[in-house]
């Protein structure tokens, strides 16, 4: 696995940082999953005041089990509640070498500031 990170991490609000956190633990989790010897980089950047995540995965994929094919993807819907949730935007599906996860999410989300004096 490979990490980039780029901008003011410190920027992020809790809240984000902990959406931002189980959307990347989910997609890493994906990649182990179904892709166990295959390549995943994962990028975060903080700039113009949203945070964006991308956890790209290269390489071979296992095949799927009859069982697994037909299971609901709980991981990917949460994933999208989570982005969706903080006003942000979620995508995932197939590449041409493997599969890509990406999110954008405010910095700031309502109920961190919901306190904060001006």
């Amino acid at each position: 696995m490979e990490l980039r990170m780029r901008g003011d991490l410190a920027a992020i609000a809790p809240t984000v940082g902990l959406a931002l956190y189980r959307i990347a633990q989910e997609a890493l989790a994906n990649a182990a999953r179904h892709a166990p010897r295959a390549r995943t980089a994962l990028g975060v950047e903080v700039s113009d005041g949203n945070v964006s995540l991308v956890a790209e995965t290269t390489g071979p994929v296992v095949a799927a089990s009859e069982g697994e094919r037909e299971r609901t993807r709980y991981g990917l819907v949460g994933m999208r509640e989570r982005a969706t949730a903080l006003g942000g935007e979620f995508s995932a599906g197939p590449t041409p070498g493997g599969w890509r996860v990406s999110c954008r999410l405010p910095l700031q989300s309502s109920t961190d500031s919901a306190g904060a004096i001006p």
